[in-house]
């Protein structure tokens, strides 16, 4: 079920929404996804069920009291070992749908032209459309189960959607990632930072 919030000016912090879902006391937290469309400013929140009258009510306090702007502060987890640093002002994406092989298969994502060594937890931002309903996975290079990813879907065809997540690097600042077998009209992706 979909669940949208209209006039939504400036892009949320779509992690955090999430994480506040989790953390609520909401009975049905079965949430798989949201995602923020730049052009017609409509948040939308999507679960596997429909929500009762309580938890709609939960979640419209969510959007509407607890959600900051997206930043790398409001989205990256704090403890005291890691370092998060902030890559800066980008001019543009790091990859497009020209750099993806779109087969349902595990690739290669280079991240070291990008990511210094060291790095062990990478910041994306991603923004997708395609003419179909599809997604992208996106998990640490070695892994081998798919419930560890981090997975993106487009929930309205040609509609830009727009999501933050974290992955995990090797020690060669790898990553994999595996797309649906679409036509797809935008992924573009972008590195905002990383945790030392």
């Amino acid at each position: 079920m979909e669940y949208t919030y209209e006039n939504i000016t400036v892009s949320p912090c779509l992690i955090l929404i999430q994480s506040e879902i989790l953390a609520s006391a909401m009975t049905d937290k079965s949430v798989e996804g949201c995602g923020w469309d730049e052009d017609t400013q409509i948040l939308r929140v999507l679960f596997t069920s429909t929500l009762s009258g309580s938890d709609e009510d939960i979640l419209d306090d969510i959007i509407t009291n607890r959600i900051p702007a997206s930043s790398p502060d409001c989205c990256s987890p704090k403890t005291p070992s890691d370092e998060y640093v902030d890559r800066g002002d980008s001019s543009e994406y790091d990859f497009n749908v020209e750099d993806f092989t779109t087969d349902l298969q595990w690739h290669d994502l280079d991240l070291s032209s990008i990511v210094p060594e060291k790095a062990k937890l990478v910041h994306m931002r991603i923004r997708l459309s395609t003419p179909s309903l599809a997604g992208i996975n996106f998990r640490k290079k070695g892994n081998t189960n798919a419930v560890n990813t981090s997975t993106m879907k487009t929930q309205v065809a040609n509609v830009y959607y727009y999501e933050e997540f974290f992955v995990p690097c090797d020690v060669n600042r790898m990553i994999q990632y595996m797309a649906n077998n679409v036509s797809w009209t935008v992924l573009d992706v972008t590195v905002r930072g990383w945790f030392i």
